[in-house]
């Protein structure tokens, strides 16, 4: 099993030092805020991923309900990777808000992934799927119409 860290600007500051000596495999960061702008410690994290040499990948919590919308949130992110020279980069398209994403339906909500999907593997990048249990049990997708994409179930525990 390999351990990994999800972080945001939520946490504030990492001691990215603590997180590899605690040996950490990788990190996925949060790209973009629901504004638009980048994660406030997206910059630091990469850094800090970068200097003790921790594997890096991106998520993005979707607040899409059209296509569209879907697109405009993949491009922000392609445009975040780039500018900061990241290649290859894992995506993972967090789907688990309850009050915009639940409400679409199984048909809408396919649709608005599958629209930022190929704009992010047309950009270069792999794509991934990043879903509460919740959702994965309350099937708020077509979760086939992705056979082959990787799957990130997330249980949180209290």
């Amino acid at each position: 099993m390999w351990k990994g860290i999800d972080v945001s600007d939520n946490q504030g500051v990492i001691d990215w030092e603590q997180v590899a000596a605690a040996k950490v495999a990788f990190a996925i960061l949060r790209s973009v805020r629901r504004s638009g702008k980048a994660d406030h410690q997206f910059d630091a994290n990469l850094e800090g991923c970068r200097e003790c040499s921790i594997p890096v990948s991106v998520y993005k919590y979707t607040y899409a309900t059209t296509p569209e919308a879907a697109r405009q949130e993949a491009q922000q992110v392609v445009e975040l990777l780039r500018s900061h020279h990241l290649t290859g980069t894992m995506v993972w398209w967090d789907v688990e808000d309850k009050d915009m994403l639940r409400p679409l339906g199984a048909t809408k909500l396919t649709e608005c992934i599958r629209a930022a999907q190929e704009v992010i593997m047309a950009a270069g990048y792999s794509f991934g799927l990043y879903v509460g249990l919740y959702v994965y049990k309350e099937n708020w997708f077509d979760f086939g119409a992705f056979s082959g994409t990787r799957l990130w179930v997330a249980r949180y525990y209290k």
